[in-house]
């Protein structure tokens, strides 16, 4: 059923409503299921991740046209429906916000131990391709969400961490300190960079996140306090 699943989801682009809540049906769905069926969910990786990247609404260019701004970004006159999928919802927060919380999700559940599978890869993709839009010199509408991306994919790690403890040791969808490392050096990169934000938030975010990588992966830690002592360094 995940291929019909898939294919519903690309009837309609760029509305906010309609992805929302397919992200939230498709990150519960593998959140459930990655476990028995991880092979069901390989073929639609890079689908997954062109969705997700669409939904970040980076600026390419000098292009002024914003796809997702918390709000339909089509009008039942376009002849899609207007706020009626907003019942699958309940959540007041921006849309926008939500979308990237239940990407960061399905990403997560996506991962496969010992680099199986291409959802590592394209995660570091991604991040490369988002990294400098975090930059405290380029800041803009997009640093709530993809500080919200960094927070959200280390809150969803934690979980499914911690939800696979249970699972016996060398369980074929259990992930591996090295797996956990891997991510760790993905992200670490993005969350330095949000330390030195303009945006309260995001600074905050980053922290976070740093905690949670930290938690999971101690080899964090060394380099977190001396960058840390730099910071605070320059400020005496």
């Amino acid at each position: 059923f995940i291929p019909e699943l898939m294919a519903m989801w690309g009837w309609v682009v760029s509305y906010s409503d309609w992805d929302l809540h397919w992200l939230t049906l498709l990150s519960s769905v593998c959140r459930h299921t990655y476990i028995q069926h991880p092979d069901k969910w390989r073929p639609h990786v890079s689908f997954i991740f062109f969705h997700i990247l669409h939904m970040l609404d980076i600026p390419v260019g000098p292009s002024r046209v914003h796809l997702y701004e918390g709000r339909e970004t089509l009008s039942s006159s376009d002849g899609y429906p207007s706020c009626q999928l907003s019942i699958f919802n309940h959540s007041r927060s921006s849309k926008t916000l939500q979308l990237v919380k239940k990407a960061s999700k399905l990403i997560v559940y996506l991962l496969e131990p010992s680099g199986a599978g291409q959802t590592m890869q394209m995660l570091r993709r991604l991040v490369k391709a988002v990294e400098s839009f975090l930059h405290p010199s380029n800041g803009g509408y997009w640093t709530r969400r993809l500080s919200q991306l960094l927070a959200s994919l280390c809150d969803n790690l934690q979980d499914r961490v911690r939800r696979e403890h249970v699972l016996p040791e060398g369980h074929p969808a259990k992930l591996t300190p090295a797996d956990i490392a891997e991510f760790t050096s993905v992200l670490l990169p993005l969350a330095f960079q949000g330390l030195y934000s303009k945006n309260g938030t995001a600074t905050l975010q980053s922290c976070q996140a740093l905690r949670v990588l930290a938690l999971m992966d101690g080899q964090t830690l060394a380099p977190l306090l001396i960058r840390i002592d730099q910071a605070l360094t320059t400020l005496t």
